[in-house]
């Protein structure tokens, strides 16, 4: 972050926070989410205060990324409001995102702005997750519904289950075959910060969007 245009363009003047700080585990309301920078209170650590809590937070330089004006602080992690008007601030573990992959995960799903990927990711284990892959290289990639098998801060195990397609009466012959050859189960561990999330709104579950070459390569 520039700490030099930070100073002059913030101090006394209020300013949102991405990703939104939450409370009990939840995403507070945009409307809320309006932060006084108060003051500097030690060398590049500053005082912000909710403007509807009160709720107030000192974070040093090292805790944000970048500063968008005209309002606009993205922080290098999340910060949780707890009763009292106390905070806690959770840094972002090492290699969960790095800026392009928090950048992609803001500007694309207004979902996931108040989360990290592991902690959106998290609730849904041993649940399906819709894929999606954006078309690259004049490639259409399509989408599918897989098993979230596994997710830690680091990283995410996907399994697509073995697939066998029954033929229809109308479509067997006397001595045709039932149904077609089996897909094969597929697994595949992704790292979290090659991985942007969206909500998919149609089936109340996440939808989590990356590189097809990840899903190919362990093929």
């Amino acid at each position: 972050m520039n700490l030099k245009l930070f100073r002059d363009n913030t101090l006394g003047t209020v300013v949102r926070l991405l990703p939104r700080p939450t409370y009990k585990g939840r995403p507070i309301k945009e409307m809320h989410n309006e932060w006084l920078v108060v003051q500097e209170v030690r060398d590049a650590t500053f005082l912000f205060q909710n403007r509807n809590t009160r709720h107030a937070a000192e974070l040093g330089a090292d805790n944000i990324q970048e500063f968008r004006s005209p309002n606009l602080l993205i922080l290098r992690g999340q910060l949780i409001l707890q009763d009292g008007q106390q905070t806690d601030f959770q840094p972002t573990a090492q290699g969960l995102a790095d800026t392009e992959g928090l950048d992609a995960l803001i500007e694309r799903s207004q979902w996931g702005q108040a989360r990290s990927v592991y902690d959106a990711l998290k609730p849904h284990e041993g649940e399906m997750v819709k894929l999606r892959f954006p078309d690259k290289g004049g490639s259409k990639f399509g989408s599918e519904e897989v098993l979230l098998d596994k997710c830690t801060p680091h990283y995410i195990t996907l399994r697509r289950p073995e697939l066998v397609i029954e033929l229809p009466e109308w479509a067997r012959g006397d001595s045709g075959p039932r149904s077609f050859p089996k897909i094969p189960q597929k697994i595949a561990s992704l790292p979290l910060q090659h991985i942007a999330i969206a909500e998919y709104v149609e089936h109340n579950r996440p939808l989590v969007m990356f590189d097809h070459s990840f899903w190919e390569q362990d093929s």
